[in-house]
């Protein structure tokens, strides 16, 4: 059986990480001059009330090459010889850099390192599935194969809650499309086929703008004859998210959704009140 590495920005829960065997390295974030490693030294709701009223916003780091090597050693004193490590875009973050630099320093074991091009909850959704593949005895090949048809196919968006967070994050292509009308709009980004966060449409009520998370899903869901996984992420309002869930069940009766919170590294980069929304899409299994 082989191993399976992910990072903290993948929104896995205690309870999916250990009843999967799953090993998660984590991001850092420096808030208020001090280092916090996501999802161990700092909750998600401590972090947004953190900077409800934050100047400087945090500021994110990739985790150490150290980390991954700790993680990829402890699997091989398990016996494990062979891993799959899924991780955030190589166009957000700087993990898989670090990833691949430990797997250099790992001898007699087969690490497989795949971009998932997407961020957040999607990336635990395609960790999740790979475990649930190999539970089902299939190999490390054929699990990465399915992975990366997955991969292909994932629509990310979000609806930005605090747009300076964005612009001096600077992790936004094409962000000056938002600049010049802050208190007047509600930016809409995507992830693009590159893995990459762009500029996608500015709506002019947080209200409108929902609605069109809720179009959105509905427009790439139909017509579509695989399994379907809806992910609406929030920071700090359950409130909107449970109105975004509604929405596309409205329009989509039947289809899963499952509401995730944004974790301090990908809410360092929208703020407060951001909504985020993944689609997920399971290709029929012919691996």
């Amino acid at each position: 059986m082989f191993g399976l590495v992910t990072d903290s920005t993948a929104t896995l829960s205690p309870e999916e990480i250990s009843a999967n065997n799953i090993a998660v390295v984590p991001l850092s974030i420096l808030l208020n001059g001090k280092a916090y490693k996501e999802g161990t030294e700092i909750s998600n709701d401590e972090f947004y009330e953190k900077i409800k009223d934050i100047k400087d916003i945090p500021k994110t780091s990739q985790p150490a090459v150290g980390s991954f090597v700790e993680a990829y050693q402890r699997l091989k004193e398990q016996g494990i010889t062979e891993v799959l490590s899924i991780h955030i875009s190589t166009g957000i973050s700087g993990t898989i850099n670090s990833a691949k630099a430990a797997a250099e320093q790992i001898k007699d074991m087969n690490i497989h390192i795949i971009d998932s091009k997407s961020l957040s909850r999607p990336v635990g959704d395609l960790v999740l599935e790979a475990a649930k593949l190999r539970g089902e005895g299939l190999s490390i090949e054929q699990v990465k194969s399915y992975i990366e048809a997955m991969i292909e196919k994932i629509k990310v968006y979000c609806l930005v809650g605090d747009l300076q967070f964005l612009h001096k994050g600077g992790r936004v292509s094409g962000v000056s499309y938002f600049l010049g009308s802050l208190l007047n709009i509600n930016p809409i980004v995507k992830v693009n086929e590159e893995g990459v966060i762009t500029a996608h449409e500015k709506v002019r009520s947080f209200k409108k703008a929902l609605a069109r998370l809720a179009e959105y899903a509905q427009k790439d869901i139909q017509d579509i004859d695989d399994r379907v996984v809806v992910d609406v992420m929030y920071s700090t309002s359950l409130e909107d998210a449970n109105s975004l869930k509604a929405q596309i069940l409205s329009a989509q009766p039947g289809i899963e959704v499952q509401l995730k919170s944004l974790t301090p590294v990908i809410g360092s980069h929208t703020g407060r009140g951001s909504i985020g929304l993944g689609i997920m899409f399971y290709p029929q299994k012919d691996v």
